[in-house]
């Protein structure tokens, strides 16, 4: 029988060329080193490292993993240490809402007026923990855990009305890579004395299987420095892994054995609290709840020179990983414009050293804001190693930042947020991180991020 010959048409050069191209996708590809694969991501945004996790499931384990987060942050920071700072808010919202007012232990009225802070950033020396921070409502009992780099926003469990919260904080444990929101919560709502609380503590971990709040390792929450007033107006500090809250009074309780004032420490991983002492020239800074010094709105003559206070203002930082106390000694009337760092080297024994001296020749009217107004230092300028002949990023509560050069003397204003933004917007050094939470969301209409 005779073969059909086959007719040649003008397709069939088209279709030869597909089958070659098809041949030619389907053929092995040699895969990139693992280590090249890893320097190639660590290049890349946050926002594109963020889609590169739909890709593979290898691709989503590897760049999730806290092992990647740590090497990513960590170029990160050596990028940024030269770099022009940059930082990143939250838009306060200005319309009014439903509120309640506390008028008594069990009763509330329900008002319409407007939060001056809400949303409100937790974050200590306007620094993020590991690439989040904290977020909250608390005229509505909601946390946040924020990144800001990738947008991704994780809704923690709801607490209690706002009357019971006492302050916030978040840290990170590196043992189990993750993170650990902390509250300190007023017992019983409306306190007996404003002055000084009785709190408890409550903890929940982000991202957990089982995400609810609960007493530390699961115990009846303790109370907690019954006789000392724990600063609630300042963020507690993240710093070795642990929670730092400045003692504004003496304490007298077990954890602390009557010792006066200090640091109330939170560790994160065991979960427990500890006092640390503070350096033995600022052991006398921190004034008794009721002494006139500690006045917090430094009265002014008709001239406008501040009034002078002898006690020194202490304030917590964190600088290259490490707990930092900022002494305080300005006095505009003796012309003296000076500010100590002091660094904790370790906790058992307790070790402070003084890292720097800020002493700026020109007076500058950036540092002689009213004494209730914290100035805390960033991070240093060119590498995290000893201030002493480093530049030095500071910033204030009243949304500026400056570079000290310790060798001129000189401050440099970097940014100055006033006039661009609100008054009750927290500035928050930006750092560039891949941090994914389980549950994170993005794309949120009702938080939106601001970098300048």
């Amino acid at each position: 029988m005779a073969k059909r010959r086959r007719v040649k048409t003008a397709t069939a050069p088209r279709q030869t060329k597909r089958r070659k191209a098809a041949a030619l996708a389907l053929a092995p590809v040699l895969p990139l080193p693992a280590d090249l694969v890893d320097e190639v991501f660590l290049r890349l945004p946050p926002r594109s490292l963020a889609v590169c996790r739909c890709v593979a499931p290898s691709w989503n384990h590897l760049l999730s993993s806290p092992a990647f987060a740590d090497r990513y942050h960590a170029a990160a920071d050596a990028a940024a240490a030269s770099a022009a700072p940059r930082f990143v808010s939250v838009a306060v919202e200005r319309h009014g809402h439903q509120r309640s007012l506390l008028t008594a232990p069990t009763e509330t009225i329900p008002i319409s007026s407007p939060c001056e802070d809400c949303p409100r950033v937790f974050c200590g020396a306007a620094k993020t923990c590991h690439g989040v921070f904290l977020l909250g409502r608390p005229c509505e009992g909601r946390f946040y855990a924020c990144n800001p780099s990738t947008g991704g926003v994780l809704r923690l469990p709801p607490r209690r009305p706002p009357w019971y919260l006492h302050s916030a904080g978040l840290g990170y444990h590196a043992a189990a890579g993750e993170h650990k929101a902390v509250l300190l919560e007023r017992v019983g709502g409306l306190p007996s004395r404003w002055w000084i609380p009785r709190l408890q503590c409550h903890v929940v971990t982000i991202g957990g299987g089982q995400q609810r709040w609960r007493a530390p390792r699961g115990r009846r929450a303790p109370i907690i420095c019954k006789d000392a007033l724990v600063s609630g107006t300042v963020d507690p500090v993240f710093a070795a892994g642990r929670l730092h809250w400045m003692l504004l009074a003496p304490a007298a309780d077990a954890t602390t054995g009557g010792e006066p004032n200090g640091i109330l420490s939170f560790l994160i991983g065991s979960e427990s609290f500890e006092r640390v002492p503070p350096p033995p020239s600022a052991a006398t800074d921190v004034p008794k709840h009721g002494d006139r010094r500690s006045s917090k709105t430094g009265s002014s003559s008709d001239t406008g020179t501040e009034r002078s206070r002898s006690t020194p203002h202490t304030t917590l930082a964190e600088l290259g990983g490490r707990l930092c106390m900022v002494r305080d000694l300005r006095d505009r009337a003796k012309g003296r414009l000076l500010f100590e760092v002091w660094k904790l080297h370790g906790y058992e024994p307790v070790s402070w050293s003084l890292d720097c001296r800020i002493d700026p020749a020109w007076v500058s009217n950036w540092l002689w804001w009213p004494r209730y107004v914290n100035i805390f230092p960033l991070r240093y300028v060119g590498g995290e190693t000893s201030g002493e002949s480093k530049k030095i990023l500071l910033a204030n509560t009243l949304q500026m930042a400056a570079v000290y050069d310790p060798d001129a003397k000189e401050l440099l204003t970097v940014a100055d947020c006033r006039n661009g933004m609100s008054e009750n917007m927290r500035m928050v050094l930006y750092q560039e991180s891949p941090v994914h939470i389980a549950g994170m969301e993005y794309g949120t209409d009702d938080i939106t991020f601001t970098r300048f």
